[in-house]
């Protein structure tokens, strides 16, 4: 389903300082469309001899055009960004270059630049690099961290460039080795260009992350000119891709601007797909179920239009109908661990004292991949205390309250925890240890603060 969540990451820290930085994005999570990026990159990864599993992507919702990377290997696309793209090929564009920024280590060497550039200032996290440019106020995040109009500010920049173009040479190659056309990275390039033309120089923020110049341009034509174009690939991947557009421009748009990319006379699977989403977000769920209930009749074998089904039925108060869907897609995808939140969120909403090691299950299912969702543990505490056992809904509301980025709040419930073990001389090394986990993880963020 796709959800919105307000994600608290905490970023890893340059060894020129220790300072932890909070970053609140509003998330999206939704099964396909995570299991479409992994398709999407799967090849350039393996180019750059990469597992699926070792870069992780999250999408924010913002309609903006941007992507970055930070905290080493978590590459950020913007729904926006994805929105703006219409082929596959430019969006693995955008992929390839971002990871290149992951391959060449441009984020330690960013970091080595401005220590360098300012030795005084010890105070500069990870996260202060894909923040203070993504916000568009370079100069004023740079001044902030003690640079000022400085020939080091002006060496900040000049080392900016100098990574896009290694980040543009690596994509290059990678796409290269993946069999993917070069040419969808040149026509996003051209993307960025007409929308700094249209809304006006520097109003895309992706182009102030990633400064654009018409040398950048001009190598990209030229590896295009001296590549032999590969063959196109699979239609799978272009029915993947535009299902995902527009699945997520019928959830975020308003519908009266989905109605005009998909109006009414318009009968493709995409447009009803859009379709079902802004009418089911709206709360108009008879116009939602008709358009999905069209395409589960002429499609009853596909698994996530059968999760989307019971998104929709969900939006529209059908519980029960959901969650009939939602099972038949767990038949097929058991690692579904979103689908496994879904089911277990709509049991506990229905929860009778019933049932407790189903919904135990569903959750240890989607804790395999889910354990620094916020979700899952919101549910844990609920059940617990659904059950009376305090300790356990105590630990999980602390582990909740963590992931949300309230360390007063996370702290105090596992400080309560363990000293009710100590105090009580309780066994339950396990529950303890929990508590002691997250307070030392809370520590090592109030040390750095303090340094």
């Amino acid at each position: 389903m796709i959800r919105f969540l307000v994600y608290i990451a905490f970023v890893g820290v340059f060894q020129v300082a220790s300072l932890f930085f909070n970053i609140a994005f509003a998330t999206i999570r939704d099964t396909e469309i995570e299991n479409t990026i992994r398709v999407l990159s799967h090849p350039i990864l393996q180019a750059a001899n990469y597992d699926i599993d070792q870069v992780e992507f999250r999408l924010i919702n913002q309609n903006i055009i941007n992507a970055f990377v930070a905290n080493g290997q978590k590459i950020h696309l913007y729904t926006g960004l994805i929105m703006a793209t219409k082929t596959p090929e430019q969006l693995q564009g955008v992929i390839a270059h971002e990871l290149s920024h992951i391959v060449n280590g441009h984020l330690v060497r960013l970091s080595e630049q401005i220590k360098h550039s300012n030795k005084n200032n010890l105070l500069i996290s990870a996260a202060s690099i894909p923040l203070a440019i993504l916000t568009g106020e370079t100069k004023v995040a740079l001044a902030g961290l003690g640079f000022g109009h400085t020939v080091a500010q002006r060496g900040f920049f000049k080392f900016s460039r100098g990574m896009e173009e290694e980040a543009d040479q690596g994509a290059v190659n990678l796409l290269n080795k993946s069999n993917i056309s070069l040419q969808g990275m040149l026509e996003f390039f051209d993307i960025l260009v007409q929308n700094e033309k249209l809304y006006g120089h520097g109003s895309i923020i992706y182009t102030r992350t990633h400064p654009l110049n018409e040398s950048r341009r001009v190598f990209l034509k030229q590896a295009l000119s001296q590549t032999q174009e590969p063959p196109k690939q699979k239609q799978a991947i272009y029915i993947q891709f535009n299902r995902m557009r527009a699945k997520l421009i019928g959830y975020i748009n308003p519908l009266e601007d989905v109605l005009k990319i998909f109006p009414l006379d318009n009968q493709s699977f995409y447009a009803s797909y859009a379709r079902a989403f802004a009418y089911a977000n709206r709360g108009k769920n008879q116009q939602a179920l008709q358009e999905i209930e069209k395409l589960v009749a002429l499609h009853p074998n596909d698994v996530f239009l059968r999760d989307s089904y019971g998104d929709v039925l969900r939006l529209s108060g059908m519980l029960d109908k959901a969650m009939e869907q939602y099972q038949i897609v767990l038949k097929k995808l058991p690692w579904a661990s979103l689908i496994h939140l879904n089911v277990a969120h709509i049991m506990l909403e229905q929860y009778q004292g019933t049932n407790d090691d189903v919904i135990f299950n569903h959750l240890q299912q989607a804790r395999l991949y889910e354990d620094d969702n916020p979700e899952l543990w919101r549910l844990y505490a609920k059940i617990y205390d659904f059950n009376n056992k305090k300790l356990h809904a105590m630990i999980s509301h602390s582990r909740f309250a963590y992931l949300m980025g309230n360390l007063k709040q996370a702290k105090s419930l596992a400080h309560k925890v363990r000293d009710t073990i100590d105090d009580e001389k309780k066994s339950n090394p396990i529950l303890r240890q929990q508590a002691q986990d997250i307070l030392q993880q809370i520590k090592v963020i109030e040390d750095s603060l303090k340094k």
